[in-house]
């Protein structure tokens, strides 16, 4: 009798962490990706500035701010 307690308290200790490490697996690789998303989408607006400053000498009229997107096809 005492066997088989301890056999299924570890079946279901066992059960729970692998489960657990499933959930924090797909927990993690959401919040890769939206960190890989998050870093193109800077990279893209850095490079936009770079190109923008570069063509516009008078930087009088400037008043901030930038808007990136995914097309698909890259950031933009």
């Amino acid at each position: 009798m005492k066997k088989n307690l301890v056999i299924s308290f570890l079946y279901i200790v066992a059960n729970q962490a692998i489960a657990q490490h499933r959930n924090i697996a797909k927990i993690t690789d959401s919040l890769q990706a939206e960190g890989k998303t998050l870093y193109k989408s800077e990279m893209a607006s850095w490079y936009g500035t770079d190109v923008f400053l570069e063509k516009c000498k008078s930087r009088v009229s400037l008043s901030g701010g930038y808007l990136s997107y995914d097309t698909g096809m890259g950031m933009t």
